[in-house]
């Protein structure tokens, strides 16, 4: 079918590691045009699938915080008092980042152990933030030595920004109180260190919180700055989660003293670390920064934002933590790059006031115990030299290139995430794609009424796409992936094999533990059993349908004139995992409302019907791959409807269900609207879905 696509000019630049800091990239390689193909997908000139088209409107997106993109000051100690101090001469790659924020908040700020933070060292940091451009944001102890080496105390607090605002002049308006409280009587226990205070309750801490924040406001005034000191915390570790919750206290207790929430919140331990956590993890920390904001709007005065002040994919700094496995996804690799890049665009979702990662640099004579540093430097030569991580790489992406606006896309496929920015005085929105997939992946992405432009993104890569506001400009796709990292994606020779080959795609099946799938009680990615830690919902097709959670239903709207060819629109919940249902017989939904102008069709998605190109848990090669449908009827009125497995007919290259088998791989559940050729057709459906349960 020779049909014509609408593709706007654009170049394609590949992330120059080499070259990236000094924000030049090398141009590779020229972009894939593509055409549609018969069977309800569309294909590239090359065979690679488009997963489907992403949706992205300009209007009605969230301001960026001005302080959206932070790190932490880290190294700053010479630890062995040889010299080796890990941020050393890293001004002009931290520079290259454009960050807003630089923290100066660690338990050593906090301790002052092994070394005091003294004035020199404030010095030093509050040079270094003005020489990269970023603004600083201090600490005064609570829990230690204070800068003096003296007991910490509210006066000795006041002191402290005498010193910074008053004697120096330097204009600190960002400050914290401590460090990490809720987990003091562990850190210190751990380190040696008498504590010079006890804090263990929320209260305990939001009374010395607020002394402090009040001598410290009187010691600013005496500097005639014209700024109010802006108080950020509680910079709890962790105790912001049902059964340990310092967070809803402290800002009933406090929140007069709060101008932004503060917690640190990291992914993974060393053992439960992996690629596959690092690549389908991510829901989870979007869950849990809904739920912190939740308590923030609850309990904080109202307009008090949240702030991420620590966060790296892992907590675990010695090596010795990680296992074989969970190492390739530890600090530094580009699997965590790849976690980094969906949690800068989860962070941005979130409104968060800033993402500050946990840290800047650290020395390779620190190796092997600490694994964090977006660069890793040598401070034993002059000048120290550095190389930068796949992290560093993955936060100057979105650093240097999201502002204005965040718009949140829609019609995202499974294996991938999108997030994207819109900016009016830049006239272009910036879209990030990032394919999870170990195969290439084709996207269309659709700007309002711009030419919707579909384009081939790499296996395991994150790639940022500029489109203007002009059509007739040029379009930018930069691209960053696992092999210009260096790094092997597995399953990318897969097309050698058999279609079908079971030495592909998922090789395990896991039984749920229950038979609910989801009830949609936590929006569309679902609360139940299997979609709370092993899936999500997706669309396809263009147009996609809309798919919402509405009092705990899944409600589903299209509006689909017809066209010259058929079009196949439809939506599903996908697995991360394979899932093995072949102890039910099927699975039920409860369903209701009005569709018109086209058919309904319900489709198991098994391994052996799902492409290996687009899906990395299916097992199919062939050129054509497509499950076994089922075709429904809708109800007006909301009406449990069952599916048995040997309902389904018509799967490629696997016609039916697997229903004989011992052990099924299930990778999704699917429903999809037919429209019949032709322009008259037009196919409205407007209809809930809810209690997808096997059975």
């Amino acid at each position: 079918m020779n049909t014509e696509i609408l593709n706007r000019a654009r170049t394609r630049t590949r992330l120059a590691a080499a070259s990236m800091i000094g924000a030049t990239f090398v141009a590779c390689g020229g972009t894939h045009l593509l055409a549609p193909r018969d069977d309800g997908g569309i294909a590239a000139a090359d065979g690679a699938v488009v997963a489907g088209t992403v949706v992205i409107t300009r209007s009605g997106g969230t301001p960026i915080s001005p302080y959206a993109f932070g790190n932490n000051y880290y190294d700053w100690i010479d630890f062995n008092k040889d010299g080796m101090i890990g941020i050393l001469g890293t001004e002009a790659p931290v520079k290259a980042l454009k960050l807003n924020l630089i923290v100066a908040n660690s338990n050593n700020t906090d301790s002052n152990v092994p070394e005091l933070f003294d004035n020199a060292q404030i010095d030093a940091y509050i040079q270094y933030c003005r020489a990269v451009g970023a603004e600083p944001m201090m600490e005064v102890p609570v829990d230690g030595n204070n800068v003096d080496a003296g007991p910490t105390s509210a006066q000795g607090a006041a002191d402290i920004v005498t010193y910074v605002n008053v004697t120096k002049g330097y204009g600190v308006k960002y400050w914290t109180i401590g460090d990490e409280v809720d987990n003091y009587a562990a850190y210190f226990a751990g380190q040696g260190v008498t504590p010079n205070i006890t804090i263990s309750t929320a209260a305990d801490y939001c009374n010395l919180y607020k002394s402090y924040a009040i001598a410290m406001q009187a010691a600013n005034a005496a500097a005639n700055n014209g700024f109010d000191l802006k108080f950020v915390g509680p910079e709890l570790a962790g105790a912001y989660i049902p059964g340990w919750d310092w967070l809803t206290p402290f800002l009933d207790g406090c929140k007069d003293y709060v101008d932004v929430a503060s917690i640190h919140a990291y992914g993974f331990s060393g053992t439960q670390l992996s690629v596959n956590g690092a690549l389908t993890g991510v829901e989870n920390y979007r869950a849990l920064l809904s739920n912190v904001n939740s308590i923030v709007a609850q309990h904080a005065r109202p307009g008090t934002p949240l702030a991420v002040t620590e966060v790296s994919i892992s907590y675990d700094w010695d090596p010795k933590q990680f296992t074989q496995a969970s190492i390739e996804a530890a600090p530094g690799t580009f699997y965590a790059a790849m976690w980094d890049a969906d949690i800068m665009g989860i962070a941005l979702e979130a409104n968060l006031w800033t993402l500050a990662f946990w840290d800047l640099a650290e020395t390779v004579q620190s190796a092997p115990y600490s694994v964090f540093g977006f660069l890793h430097t040598d401070p034993s030569v002059t000048p120290p030299t550095y190389k930068a991580t796949p992290e560093y790489y993955a936060q100057q992406l979105v650093s240097t290139h999201f502002s204005g606006t965040t718009v949140v896309p829609s019609g995202v496929p499974p294996l991938t995430s999108v997030y994207a920015s819109y900016d009016a005085s830049k006239g272009s929105t910036v879209t990030m794609v990032i394919n999870k997939d170990s195969a290439p992946k084709s996207l269309t992405l659709a700007v309002d009424d711009l030419p919707p432009q579909t384009i081939s993104f790499a296996a395991m890569s994150i790639n940022i796409v500029t489109i203007p506001d002009d059509p007739a400009a040029q379009t930018n796709v930069i691209e960053y992936s696992a092999e210009m990292a260096g790094v092997a994606v597995s399953g990318t020779d897969a097309g050698a094999a058999d279609a079908g080959s079971s030495t592909l795609g998922c090789q395990t099946s896991t039984a749920p533990d229950s038979a609910l799938i989801s009830d949609f009680s936590g929006g569309v990615s679902g609360t139940g059993q299997i979609l709370t830690t092993n899936g999500g919902t997706f669309t396809f097709g263009t147009p996609a349908p809309t798919i919402t959670e509405t009092n705990g239903l899944l409600h589903v709207t299209l509006d689909a004139p017809g066209t010259a060819s058929a079009q196949y629109l439809g939506f599903g919940i996908y697995f991360n995992s394979c899932v093995d249902g072949h102890m039910y017989s099927g699975v039920k939904f409860d369903i209701g409302g009005t569709m018109s102008g086209c058919t309904m069709q319900y489709a198991f998605n098994y391994r052996e019907d799902s492409a290996n190109a687009t899906d990395p848990k299916g097992s199919c090669t062939a050129a054509s791959c497509y499950a076994g449908q089922a075709t429904i009827t809708v109800p007006a009125s909301v009406t449990s409807m069952s599916i048995a497995y040997s309902a389904v007919s018509g799967g490629v290259p696997i016609a039916g269900a697997l229903t004989t088998a011992a052990q099924t791989y299930l990778t999704g559940v699917m429903w999809q609207f037919a429209v019949p050729a032709g322009a008259a057709a037009d196919c409205a459906v407007d209809l809930t879905i809810d209690n997808v349960t096997f059975y």
